[in-house]
């Protein structure tokens, strides 16, 4: 029974991530935001918070070449990702429970 749901499940993964690129893009092109910085904040909800942290210290380790570019690198995302992935969380915590409070 629980195979017989993957398609399904497929689906709602893909229109959400889906969703959330868009939302990501326009939000960057609306706060003047560099889309390449914009699209991976929007995507931390994806991810969560142990998982974003994880990701900028992997890619200002990855990227830097030597310890103070990685500081940098990590000081330049970090804030971002970490209050993107709050954020998002949150309020799609916030609305999804708006929404399920109807079925009680």
């Amino acid at each position: 029974m629980g195979i017989s749901r993957l398609p399904e499940t497929f689906l709602i993964m893909f229109v959400g991530i889906f969703g959330i690129f868009t939302g990501g893009f326009l939000g960057s092109k609306l706060f003047k935001w560099d889309p390449l910085k914009g699209l991976p904040v929007a995507l931390t909800a994806t991810v969560g918070f142990p998982g974003d942290y994880l990701v900028c210290e992997e890619i200002s380790r990855s990227v830097g070449r030597n310890k103070v570019e990685e500081e940098i690198i990590l000081n330049e995302i970090l804030t971002p990702m970490l209050i993107g992935g709050f954020t998002t969380v949150t309020v799609g915590s916030v609305v999804i429970a708006s929404i399920l409070i109807k079925t009680l």
